[in-house]
């Protein structure tokens, strides 16, 4: 009976990755961000020859599109003391994906294609890279956990973490970052340090020896991970004793697989040598460092800009089984102490979120370690009644199906985890189509009223600029109306609406509506969008503030819902459109209180406006 559970476990990972691949993987371009500079390495080195001007290509080449990303990513990062745009990532993950490189490289040689690095054949290669060390990964850590539980509880651990964390995001969506491949590592480095212990031969010392420097080499600040060959099996003071006895009769044998292990660096040295005039090299610059005096790790965990456990709740079983994994001798003192020092290190990067990704990225990296006490408490529950046990399959199920939702989303363009918040995560939980309403919540928080439920009380003020006299203003002989005009470098325009509160007046009202027309001559990107913005002062200064991103929503109020919903991403230039939120009056508003409202040209970019209004509803 329990051959044939194992083999439905295996059969459900296999086939739930498989699916996630092909029908929303597949199709996904890996020339972005980290992925793209890990990567840059082999058409640099193998087809360019431009490690010291890796943006330049030789004279009279063309290549694809994602050459044209190389540049603009290169464009972007730092200069060395030398003059030279330098790489700011180690080269680690390029040796990992080179055989798949090479293969894609000689199909487009055999098949008199452009070799160019950057077709689609070297994009696919890069997925089956990710996915061939996502799938080894898993099994090297089957083999660990199989010496201290049963298969059915170590392959049921195994499949919690392969579907219902953000594991399966980017084994199958986001190929290319570096985390993946570093589960494998570190996989690999339990099970080498598991083999020396049990059979102490020199090839299982070097294999550990070079996971734990391939491991250094990619991501310096996981070398506490050697808190695995020191750690293990030592828990009291007479397991100590003996880790040192064991540490000293093979001291011979580590030590040569350590020295074994150092040329793995060595290319690495030499780029920066090459690149800086030093042989040492903080590349990431002034601007990207540790804050260790204030890690941010409440939000880390709990934010919902890409928090590990809103992203991953089921790990949460994970942190459950600390409670048990005291029983497992060997591994409670590695855990205990490499998670938090792990935790503390991560969140007191600059970037404590991130930025791309589904959840807290690096986590992924400690998960091997966080499967010993996922197991240990599945195995645990296994021994209990059926009606615990059916109760902790609904819990691990719902759980598991939250992290699966936000892949949905995040892949549909209709959840940007990054910058989300709890509002919307919320509002969205296991929906898949966005409505208008929906992408203003994403901007500020505030659940869109039904407007067929509301009324409109008055019309506070507007700006229609038919009266206003401005350089700005231009008037549309079409329409035979006048609009402004908000210039290229320009970050407020002129027109902005003040009005101020009194009780009486605004008897009645709920709601306030902030409205305008707008027209985008230009894209402003993602991140440097234009806003409205409501501002509410009282005598003491500004209090309440709300706004919402104008660029994505431009046209979408007056055309009927597409069959697949609206997108965080949806952009329409040269076509006016009205924007709106609603944002409630807040409870402290007092007489005297100014509502002011205006347009924040976030990007400096181009902006056509018109009929800019505040409206009072019931």
């Amino acid at each position: 009976m329990k051959g044939k559970i194992n083999s439905e476990i295996i059969a459900l990972m296999i086939i739930v990755g498989s699916l996630f691949y092909v029908f929303l993987g597949k199709e996904r371009g890996n020339y972005y961000g980290d992925a793209m500079g890990y990567y840059n390495y082999l058409p640099s080195a193998l087809i360019y020859g431009t490690f010291k001007e890796p943006q330049e290509l030789p004279a009279g080449t063309e290549v694809s599109f994602g050459r044209n990303k190389v540049r603009d990513y290169l464009s972007r990062i730092m200069v060395t003391p030398t003059g030279y745009l330098m790489n700011q990532y180690t080269y680690g993950i390029a040796l990992m994906e080179l055989p798949f490189f090479l293969a894609a490289h000689a199909y487009e040689k055999i098949r008199g294609l452009p070799a160019d690095g950057f077709d689609d054949i070297y994009n696919f290669s890069i997925q089956v890279s990710t996915l061939f060390y996502a799938v080894l990964g898993l099994y090297i850590l089957f083999l660990c956990l199989k010496r201290f539980f049963d298969k059915t509880s170590a392959l049921l651990g195994l499949c919690i973490i392969a579907l219902g964390t953000n594991y399966l995001w980017f084994a199958t969506l986001q190929a290319g970052m570096a985390h993946i491949n570093i589960f494998f590592l570190v996989s690999s480095l339990l099970y080498f340090t598991l083999r020396a212990h049990e059979s102490p031969r020199f090839r299982y010392f070097l294999l550990a020896a070079l996971s734990l420097g391939m491991i250094a080499l990619i991501r310096p600040t996981d070398l506490l991970f050697l808190s695995v060959p020191l750690l293990y099996n030592v828990y009291n003071w007479d397991t100590f004793k003996a880790k040192l006895r064991f540490l000293n009769a093979h001291k011979g044998k580590i030590l040569l697989a350590a020295l074994l292990s150092v040329p793995l660096i060595i290319p690495q040295l030499l780029y920066w040598k090459t690149l800086t005039g030093h042989y040492l090299f903080y590349s990431y610059g002034a601007n990207q460092g540790f804050n260790w005096k204030h890690p941010r790790i409440y939000e880390g965990l709990f934010s919902y800009k890409n928090g590990w456990l809103v992203y991953c709740p089921v790990m949460i079983l994970s942190i459950t089984g600390l409670f048990f994994v005291k029983k497992l001798k060997p591994f409670f003192l590695i855990i205990i102490c490499s998670l938090p020092v792990f935790i503390y290190v991560i969140y007191a990067w600059y970037c404590y979120n991130y930025i791309n990704g589904l959840g807290s990225r690096p986590m992924i990296n400690i998960t091997p370690l966080l499967a010993f006490p996922l197991v240990a408490l599945v195995s645990f529950i296994l021994r209990q009644n059926k009606v615990v046990i059916f109760s902790f399959t609904l819990v691990t199920v719902f759980l598991s199906a939250i992290s699966v939702s936000y892949c949905l989303q995040q892949e549909k363009g209709i959840l940007w985890s990054e910058n989300s918040t709890k509002t919307f995560n919320l509002n969205m939980l296991f929906r898949y189509t966005m409505h208008y309403e929906d992408i203003v919540t994403y901007d500020n928080e505030i659940v869109q009223p039904d407007q067929s439920k509301l009324s409109l009380l008055r019309t506070l003020a507007v700006q229609d600029f038919e009266q206003f006299d401005n350089p700005n203003v231009i008037y549309d002989t079409f329409n035979r109306s006048k609009f402004y005009h908000l210039q290229h470098g320009d970050e407020y325009p002129e027109g902005a609406l003040n009005v101020t509160y009194d009780a009486e007046s605004f008897k009645g009202g709920k709601w306030l509506k902030l409205s305008g027309r707008f027209n985008a001559p230009e894209y402003s990107g993602f991140y440097d969008n234009h806003l409205i913005v409501l501002e509410i002062k009282s005598d003491t200064g500004l209090y309440y503030w709300k706004g919402t991103v104008i660029n994505n929503k431009i046209g979408l109020a007056e055309q009927p819902l597409p069959p697949g919903g609206f997108t965080l991403f949806d952009v329409r230039l040269h076509t006016w459109g009205t924007v709106y939120f609603f944002a409630p009056l807040p409870a402290q508003i007092k007489d005297g209180d100014v509502i002011h409202a205006h347009i924040w040209a976030l990007g400096r970019r181009d902006l056509l406006i018109d009929d800019f209004k505040i409206e009072l509803y019931r």
